[in-house]
């Protein structure tokens, strides 16, 4: 069976605002976003039957959840989408190519924050602790050893621990 222009899921285009009003005040904008595309398919497919012009309104509602979530770069294709199609009359598609040139400008901002923010920097960092005995003749040294690392950067401390301090530190620990 044929599809016929302007249908989706056997209801016309028009009979979808209420369930896109209530996907977004839900904040579902994914399901929202899926449908609009969806719609905006049935649009332009009823307008090439029909050539009386898109109607607007799919695609402001689709642009105004992608300046919602900062995604300038798809509110910008969801409009020069538009721009391409043949338009309806009304006061809308002026307004729509007007949204188009802010957009541009808004993605203009937002590559330039991205252009001026310090980089993230990353290093490894490792660190090992061992308990060692060190071996000085008559007297042993008891300590721990902490071995760091921060990218390329290596560095070994010990840390001397009185041997009888530990030895009563571990009588009280275990009664």
């Amino acid at each position: 069976m044929r599809k016929k222009p302007g249908f989706y899921k056997g209801k016309h285009y028009t009979e979808y605002v209420e369930a896109i009003t209530s996907l977004k005040r839900k904040g579902r904008y994914d399901d929202a976003e899926s449908l609009l595309l969806m719609l905006l398919d049935a649009t332009e497919e009823e307008d090439c039957v029909e050539h009386m012009g898109v109607a607007p309104w799919y695609y402001e509602q689709l642009a105004i959840i992608y300046r919602k979530q900062l995604r300038y770069a798809d509110e910008i294709t969801v409009l020069e989408r538009f721009a391409k199609q043949r338009h309806a009359p009304g006061v809308q598609p002026p307004k729509l190519i007007e949204r188009l040139s802010k957009a541009k400008g808004l993605l203009e901002k937002q590559q330039q924050r991205k252009d001026k923010s310090p980089p993230v920097l990353s290093a490894k960092i490792a660190v090992g602790i061992d308990y060692e005995k060190m071996e000085l003749g008559e007297s042993d040294i008891h300590g721990l050893r902490v071995d760091t690392q921060v990218g390329d950067l290596k560095s070994s401390t010990f840390h001397p621990v009185d041997a009888d301090d530990s030895d009563e530190r571990n009588k009280r620990g275990n009664n």
